[in-house]
Order: structure tokens, then sequence, then C-alpha cells
């Protein structure tokens, strides 16, 4: 699997999964010995770039982001099991978009988060707990997932456009 940085992230910083316990980013393309690695706390199951985190599922719906320069983790949260995720240009919202079969009628089907990215460039190493920085994303919004979630654009970072 091979996903892309977002704008927000300077330089052509792209990922690759090697296998369910091993994330490896790189720049330019440097070969193999050039970038870093990751050891996500669980499987990967996917993967999604496009933002100034890069964004890992895990068995169990856990849902990691990692810092695309130092392979941090800056948060991880319980998701479920997450179908799509969605950055918006500027990078300060993401969409998640939920797969919602056999829950109960009214159940989230996309979550909208902002991301604080200066609360995580200010971020100490000793307010990062096992789960990442506790304030680098705050609950928006959501959608019902009355239907199922097939794509998430953002248009403008105030526009999500979702099918």
């Amino acid at each position: 699997e091979f996903v892309w940085a977002g704008p927000t992230v300077s330089g052509t910083v792209f990922a690759t999964r090697d296998s369910p316990s091993r994330i490896v980013v790189q720049e330019e393309f440097g070969g193999a010995d050039a970038g870093m690695s990751i050891k996500p706390p669980g499987s990967v199951e996917r993967m999604w770039g496009g933002g100034p985190c890069l964004a890992a599922l895990l068995t169990g719906g856990l849902l990691a982001f990692f810092d695309w320069r130092s392979g941090a983790l800056v948060r991880a949260i319980e998701a479920g099991p997450v179908t799509h995720v969605a950055w918006s240009a500027d990078g300060t919202k993401v969409a998640l978009g939920v797969d919602t079969a056999g829950e109960p009628a009214g159940a989230i089907g996309c979550h909208i988060l902002g991301f604080d990215a200066a609360a995580v460039a200010a971020a100490a190493p000793e307010d990062y707990a096992d789960d990442g920085l506790e304030g680098a994303f705050q609950v928006l919004g959501g959608i019902d997932g009355e239907a199922p979630i097939r794509g998430l654009l953002w248009v403008t970072s105030e526009c999500l456009v979702y099918t």
C-alpha cells in the first residue's frame, strides 16, 4: 500500500506499508535505505495520506495518526470500522467515514474532527500519553449513517461533499 503526504507537508513525502507491523516513510525517491520506519501499536489494516498526519487503521478499530517527519504517534482514537479518511486542503479538518452496517438507527457515519497543528507543534514530549496528544484533535460534528458513506471530498476547508 502507498500513500502521499498532504499539501501542508513540504517536500515529496510518502509512506508504504511493508507489512502489517511496519510502515516506511520516505522523502523523494531515496531508495530502500532512505526514510524512517514506524512500528504502529497494532497491525495495520489500511492507510490514508493527504494531510498533515499519516492515518493508519489498526486492528480493532483504532485509528492512529502519525507525524510524517518524526514518525511519532500524534493521536490514536477509537473510531470503529473506518472506511474513508479525507483531509481538508489546509489540513485543519479531517472527515472519517465509518461503516455503520449493523449499527442502530442514528449511528454516526462520518465524524468531522478539527486538527490543531499549533498544539502539536507546541507540545513537549511529556505532554504525550500512550495514545498521543489529547488536544491534537477536537470533535466538530458528524453526519448520520442512514446510508453508507461511499466517498468524502473537501471542496474547501468549510465544505465537505459526501456520497
